[in-house]
């Protein structure tokens, strides 16, 4: 209890108060700058990045400020050096990531999946559904979601929120190549999701174009910050190849013929790319040669070719 005023300060009041205060000094710190007077040294360069590096990495680690991180980030990732920019880019996604919980369960509470439900159209983001709807809270919700950084996705009737990696095209120029790529891959991804409701969405082709630039990635940047992370996705797609999903089983009719599409899109691409360089396409070619033996019917020797495949992981 204060003596003279009486007011009792809780422990959660002064961790907003000092969490605003915190956030309000590092926005309104004043631009970094060099001398004027003088050709910049390698030493106030030098500075000059670390000072947006160690701003930038305390306002990712603040929870909530994701939309500040991202606009700090925009404005100032060209003075950093492209070691910096490519932490500083995989600290966004990684706050990203975990203000994510956070939204989703905001978006699943009923009167917003409601809301969104009445004004949605496939194919509508974030900004579409604010401009369609009069739900002031709903309008609220989309903008926030959109400023810290994540776009909309449905599946099954539902409306959830998901990382927009649109918005890291622009820091590629920045980053290092294999950042640079990363986030080409994940880009592609969430602008198109392979899978939907278990079902394959993607042509062929392209699911066999995603998983070689996969298979590159991993080959190229074996020491890459997020070499896991693209390995994870190679190793999903992969399975996809050979197998499909649940909703889309590479051989249908009973798991005894391979659907058309597939047979038609695995043969084309391998002859339009080529296989010199990709233990994936040479296996890809391996099993389609098989294929083509049994008149694209399934068998026991293709079966075993492709737990092969998998058994070798």
């Amino acid at each position: 209890m204060n003596g003279r005023t009486g007011r009792r300060w809780s422990t959660r009041t002064l961790g907003v108060t000092l969490g605003t205060a915190l956030l309000a000094a590092l926005l309104a710190t004043q631009p970094i700058t060099v001398s004027a007077e003088a050709p910049e040294t390698a030493i106030e360069v030098a500075a000059a990045s670390e000072q947006v590096y160690e701003r930038f990495v305390a306002l990712a680690q603040m929870p909530g400020q994701q939309a500040q991180a991202l606009s700090y980030l925009r404005l100032h990732i060209g003075q950093a050096t492209k070691y910096q920019a490519s932490l500083m880019t995989l600290r966004l996604e990684n706050a990203l990531q975990a203000g994510l919980p956070a939204m989703s369960k905001r978006f699943a509470e009923q009167a917003v999946q409601q809301a969104i439900a009445q004004v949605y159209k496939p194919g509508d983001s974030l900004a579409s559904i604010r401009d369609k709807t009069e739900d002031q809270t709903l309008k609220g919700l989309l903008n926030e979601a959109s400023a810290q950084g994540y776009k909309l996705e449905s599946s099954e009737g539902s409306y959830y929120p998901v990382i927009n990696y649109s918005i890291f095209h622009e820091f590629r120029p920045h980053v290092h190549e294999d950042i640079d790529k990363y986030i080409l891959i994940m880009a592609t991804e969430a602008r198109e999701p392979a899978v939907k409701d278990a079902a394959i969405v993607i042509g062929y082709q392209q699911l066999v174009r995603r998983t070689q630039q996969m298979e590159a990635f991993v080959a190229q940047y074996p020491k890459s910050n997020r070499i896991a992370k693209v390995k994870e996705m190679f190793d999903r797609y992969k399975a996809m190849t050979f197998y499909g999903t649940s909703n889309t089983e590479l051989f249908d009719h009973n798991g005894q013929e391979m659907r058309p599409n597939a047979r038609i899109g695995y043969t084309n691409i391998l002859k339009w790319m080529s296989v010199e360089d990709s233990d994936y396409l040479k296996t890809l070619g391996e099993f389609m040669a098989l294929a083509e033996k049994y008149e694209y019917q399934n068998s026991a020797e293709l079966r075993d070719f492709v737990k092969d495949i998998f058994a070798e992981q």
